[in-house]
């Protein structure tokens, strides 16, 4: 915030109750502060006291709103051969409140110390998928981060029915 100051012949000095005052010589002053909890505001009394020691004061309101919650992965993109598992990583963390974790793809699992665990089942490679972990916190506030997971083919499977045949020599064979 912001504001003037004067007196007619005496020196000024400027005191804050929270935060900080900075006093400029062209009759302005400023202050500065932490955002409170959104809960919480905090009235601010500026003090001007002049050299005879008189006083005057002026005050305001400083209000938070609500910081969102972080989020983030620790790979941009992972890979998996298709149909089988892939997983990510990563963290959360909130100032003050409680924070739900959701995955737009597949399943996260949320650590209570700051990090989540994320799996899902590998798409076929000609379509990727890009998961968002939603991080939605007890005020509501959301705050999200992608991935991508691309995925390799799938070698195809062969197997025989038997692990060996035999037959009369020069003639026919067959493994099914």
């Amino acid at each position: 915030n912001t504001g003037t100051w004067s007196d007619l012949d005496d020196a000024v000095t400027l005191t804050a109750r929270y935060g900080t005052v900075t006093q400029n010589n062209n009759g302005t002053w400023s202050w500065a502060g932490l955002a409170p909890d959104e809960a919480n505001p905090i009235a601010v009394t500026i003090t001007a006291t002049n050299a005879d020691y008189s006083v005057s004061t002026t005050s305001f309101t400083v209000s938070g709103t609500d910081a969102p919650p972080a989020v983030s992965a620790d790979k941009a993109s992972v890979s998996a051969v298709e149909n089988n598992l892939a997983s990510n990583t990563g963290a959360w963390s909130d100032f003050d409140d409680a924070v739900t974790l959701s995955a737009s793809y597949g399943t996260v699992t949320q650590n209570n110390n700051g990090t989540w665990s994320w799996s899902g089942t590998a798409p076929d490679e000609a379509n990727p998928v890009t998961v968002t972990i939603t991080a939605t916190n007890a005020d509501h506030s959301v705050s999200t981060t992608s991935f991508t997971v691309s995925t390799t083919d799938a070698p195809p499977t062969i197997s025989a029915d038997k692990a060996s045949v035999s037959g009369v020599e020069n003639g026919t064979v067959t493994n099914t």
